[in-house]
């Protein structure tokens, strides 16, 4: 009898830590994806100002040759 409150504490903390280690992992995760959606966001929008503005098309080539050269060929 004495020794299941003992095992009831040890599983709650365990069950605490592994919650940490969950958590901890999901804002990592969380971060990392918020990180590659604004990367892709600023690359979106560079793209529709650069290819889709032809005038600023072959400035834009010059920077970022992959984005207006493939997309527009206006270079």
């Amino acid at each position: 009898m004495g020794e299941k409150p003992m095992n009831v504490v040890f599983y709650l903390y365990y069950q605490k830590m592994e919650m940490t280690w969950i958590y901890d992992c999901w804002l990592v995760h969380n971060g990392v994806a918020a990180l590659l959606l604004l990367i892709a966001a600023v690359f979106l929008l560079l793209m529709y100002y650069c290819c889709c503005a032809l005038l600023l098309c072959c400035c834009c080539c010059l920077l970022l040759s992959l984005c207006c050269c493939y997309a527009v060929r206006c270079c």
